[in-house]
């Protein structure tokens, strides 16, 4: 599953909307958390992918804010809260038969009000699931996320950040597994030499819905903004995905074959390989397996048949 956060800088534009859209579509990311749409309403805007399900919070009198989540419908969607202002939603969706909650967060650029919103936030997710919360952050919580100093918190508001990073946030996706690298996400237009670790993701509560395989990057690749999208990549309990492919599509050769000491060795160390490699390369692993059975079946099939 790929999860992706992106600030789209507005997406009301013809060029932006095609952009935007044929971008998930090609890409095929399972979520996208796309903030700063810049929309009153996405009449118009939405392509209604086949697939995906869309679900918008926004504010006319706030006409800069806004959360835009597209979901694949695999993964059973569900809205949980729309803040009326825009500025944050709730979804829930069911992730191998796991329940888990994803937040799109679009803070605001002026100190009270992001107070306002952390307040918002820790009253409502304090007693949450588990899950994910990303978007644009707007701030930096310590000096390696920024090369300057204008995105650092005040007193007043790291007082209210700390509460909520206490109570609810349990890891900073990013740092935990790239913790020399920055990371950053937005190039200030003004001051072109400043770059800033805004976009992050955290995850809430628990850990432990995490699988082995995990993989977080900026993909610096899709450029429509002064952001560049954040991309969280999980490969969830893989073995027990193939499993039920098995089940569907049974893997047979000829069980005669295993008179032969030398093929049930080279078979045993067949399945040995995938099933440590399997978290790590995922479906490549399954895919080499079945290439490595499929030779050793033909070059022992053709040696009985002689």
């Amino acid at each position: 599953m790929k999860v992706v956060c992106w600030n789209v800088r507005g997406a009301s534009s013809p060029h932006k909307k095609f952009f935007f859209w044929q971008t998930v579509f090609n890409k095929q990311w399972d979520v996208v958390c796309a903030v700063e749409h810049k929309c009153h309403d996405l009449s118009g805007s939405i392509l209604h992918l086949r697939g995906y399900s869309t679900y918008y919070a926004g504010c006319l009198s706030f006409h800069y804010s806004g959360v835009v989540m597209v979901i694949r419908d695999t993964l059973c969607p569900q809205l949980v809260f729309n803040d009326p202002s825009g500025r944050f939603m709730v979804m829930e969706i069911t992730y191998f038969g796991e329940v888990v909650w994803l937040v799109g967060v679009y803070a605001p650029n002026d100190v009270s009000q992001r107070i306002e919103l952390w307040s918002s936030l820790h009253r409502l997710l304090s007693v949450g699931r588990a899950g994910l919360m990303m978007g644009d952050f707007n701030m930096c919580v310590d000096a390696s996320q920024s090369t300057s100093r204008f995105s650092l918190m005040n007193s007043s508001e790291q007082a209210c950040w700390d509460q909520l990073a206490l109570d609810v946030l349990k890891l900073d996706v990013w740092k935990w597994l790239h913790q020399d690298e920055p990371g950053f996400t937005f190039q200030s237009m003004q001051y072109r030499h400043t770059w800033s670790r805004l976009d992050r993701m955290y995850v809430m509560h628990d850990e432990s819905f995490l699988p082995e395989s995990l993989h977080v990057s900026v993909l610096q690749d899709v450029v429509s903004s002064d952001h560049f999208p954040l991309c969280f990549e999980i490969n969830k309990r893989a073995l027990e995905m193939y499993k039920i492919l098995l089940d569907k599509v049974p893997l047979r050769f000829n069980s005669s074959l295993l008179v032969h000491t030398l093929f049930d060795t080279y078979m045993q160390q067949i399945f040995e390989t995938f099933s440590n490699h399997v978290y790590s390369q995922g479906e490549q692993a399954w895919e080499t397996t079945l290439l490595n059975i499929n030779y050793i079946h033909r070059m022992y099939g053709l040696t009985n048949a002689q």
